[in-house]
């Protein structure tokens, strides 16, 4: 989406999806911008307008891609019941967004998205508060049909060094925040992957219900976090990839004790990885497993 087309998104969502984003985004559906103004759909004769070949095969493209979606969902269905029963809680797929990430992620980008923060930020806000309903139903829906009460989001730009306090107060904040409550009080529990370092932005986590989220940090300095918001959520993390790549069995063992030692003193606290393990040394992951199950024991 270009700066100058927030009040065509905000006017008609679903005409600038079809005949905008569309057919931006995927060559094979370039032929949708030639489609009437969705609302015209309502005017008799106006399905001419897709008696072209080029237009056929759009959205050819569309119901193939519906079809192999609906296939993954159908799958994950019975899945996620029998990972459960086996005492393995699944919380994929993802759901629940931050309104600031779904703009800059699939609208305007980080570049436009910091420019927009400047030159039109109410105009920024109010595409955030557009998509505030979707995110919300979109992760009720996600979660009825996969049969679990976990709730995966994955947060991208909120991050310190993305933007100061001051606009995460204003631009960011306030919409993550939202989503997760609503959420909340409808039964699920959010799994939030805090990507990036949010060192400065912990006692902003503290406004959430204590025991109703489950925090996977990053970067974040967990001994810091379990200072701050040990009693607001569980902490999941934070063994670092590169300590897995390139570290000793000794290091990997010193590390985890320290964190078992601190962050899991009194509770709330799950042994991870900061990051996906497709790069760590088997060897090294074995040996932070043993040691976690045989020293990570309350009394």
């Amino acid at each position: 989406m270009k700066a100058e087309e927030y009040d065509a998104f905000l006017e008609n969502p679903t005409d600038f999806i079809f005949r905008y984003y569309l057919p931006r985004t995927y060559s094979n559906m370039e032929s949708l911008k030639n489609m009437p103004p969705t609302l015209s759909l309502l005017v008799g004769g106006s399905t001419a307008a897709f008696s072209s070949q080029a237009a056929l095969n759009a959205l050819k493209t569309i119901i193939k891609a519906v079809e192999n979606s609906s296939r993954y969902m159908m799958a994950q269905i019975p899945f996620n019941p029998k990972m459960q029963a086996l005492g393995f809680l699944s919380f994929f797929p993802m759901g629940g967004m931050a309104p600031f990430d779904t703009v800059s992620d699939y609208l305007r980008g980080l570049k436009g998205s910091t420019l927009d923060m400047y030159r039109c930020p109410d105009k920024l806000l109010a595409a955030q508060q557009k998509f505030l309903p979707f995110l919300i139903e979109l992760a009720l829906e996600i979660y009825r049909m996969v049969g679990t009460n976990f709730c995966f989001t994955a947060l991208h730009r909120g991050a310190d060094g993305f933007m100061s306090l001051k606009q995460f107060e204003k631009f960011y904040w306030p919409g993550l925040k939202t989503v997760l409550l609503v959420l909340i009080d409808k039964g699920l529990m959010p799994l939030v992957f805090w990507e990036g370092t949010w060192d400065q932005r912990l006692e902003y986590l503290r406004e959430l219900p204590k025991g109703k989220v489950l925090g996977w940090f990053d970067r974040t300095n967990l001994f810091k976090a379990k200072e701050v918001i040990g009693d607001t959520m569980c902490i999941c993390g934070d063994m670092p990839l590169s300590l897995l790549q390139t570290g000793t069995p000794e290091q990997v063992k010193a590390y985890a004790k320290k964190l078992i030692d601190v962050v899991g003193k009194g509770g709330g606290f799950i042994m991870g990885s900061n990051t996906v393990l497709d790069y760590a040394r088997p060897d090294l992951v074995k040996v932070w497993v043993d040691f976690t199950r045989d020293y990570g024991v309350y009394a």
